[in-house]
C-alpha cells in the first residue's frame, strides 16, 4: 500500500495538480527564458545578441529533465496499480493532465497578463 492512498482518496488531489501545474508553469518559463532570452521579441532592433549556446543548452535540458521527472514522479504516485500496462497509461496520462494544465497557464500568462 502507498503511503500516498489517503492522500489519493481525499479532496487533496486536486491541490497537488494545481501545485505541479505551477511547478510546470515556473520550468516552462525558466526554460523558455534560458532558450530564447528574455527580451525575444526585441530581436529584430538593431544590436539585439540572443542567448549562446550554452544557455539554449540549460534551456533544453531544464524542459527535457522535467518532462522525465513529472513522468517518473507520476509513476512512483501510481505505485499501488498492479497492472503495469495500466500503471504506465495512467501515469502518462496524469504527465499529460499536468503538463497541459502549467502549459494553459502560462499560455494565460503571456498572452493575457500585460
Amino acid at each position: 500500500m502507498s503511503t500516498l492512498t489517503p492522500l489519493k482518496q481525499s479532496k487533496w488531489k486536486y491541490l497537488l495538480l494545481l501545485l505541479s501545474s505551477g511547478v510546470t508553469t515556473i520550468a516552462f518559463l525558466c526554460s523558455y527564458i534560458a532558450i530564447f532570452g528574455f527580451e525575444y521579441h526585441h530581436r529584430f532592433r538593431e544590436g539585439y545578441i540572443g542567448p549562446g549556446t550554452i544557455s539554449k543548452f540549460i534551456g533544453v535540458v531544464i524542459l527535457v529533465g522535467y518532462l522525465i521527472l513529472t513522468y517518473v514522479v507520476t509513476w512512483d504516485y501510481n505505485r499501488d496499480i498492479n497492472s503495469s500496462v495500466v500503471r504506465i497509461f495512467k501515469s502518462l496520462f496524469n504527465a499529460i493532465v499536468i503538463l497541459s494544465t502549467g502549459s494553459l497557464l502560462i499560455f494565460l500568462m503571456f498572452f493575457f497578463i500585460p
